[in-house]
């Protein structure tokens, strides 16, 4: 019986999410014509990547968030994160919200780290979502 491979590094994980990524934003810019240098999806993969916390704009909210996993969903890309400051009823426990990319403003990396919520299992929320990295692979 052959052994298994070994699982690819984090680094080598971020790599190949960057790689998507900015794939897909050249893609939009070639589409719709919108400049993009591709600093926020380097942010976000890296997030996810190494479980970091992010500051971002949305739709002129400013928040703090935990990204646990970046997809694709037809033609658009999405983080799927938890919004820590917001409130969490009893009934339900913690739940992630998606967040459309394109309306993602002024991301900023912060420097504490974060566990995922649990019952995560790294899985984006459709069937036919495509998912570029997860927090669950992660370190």
């Amino acid at each position: 019986m052959a052994d298994k491979p070994p699982a690819p590094s984090p680094l080598f994980r971020c790599e190949l999410a960057n790689i998507a990524v900015a794939n897909y934003f050249a893609a939009l810019h070639n589409r719709y014509m919108e400049p993009t240098d591709g600093a926020h999806e380097n942010i976000l993969v890296q997030a996810i990547a190494y479980r970091r916390r992010i500051l971002a704009t949305y739709n002129r909210e400013q928040l703090r968030l935990e990204p646990h996993l970046l997809f694709f969903r037809r033609e658009h890309a999405y983080l799927l994160a938890f919004n820590p400051e917001k409130p969490v009823t009893r009934d339900e426990g913690p739940k992630l919200g998606q967040f459309k990319l394109s309306g993602l403003r002024d991301i900023a990396l912060e420097m504490s780290n974060f566990i995922p919520i649990p019952g995560f299992a790294g899985q984006a929320p459709r069937p036919d979502d495509s998912v570029i990295i997860t927090a669950i692979d992660a370190l």
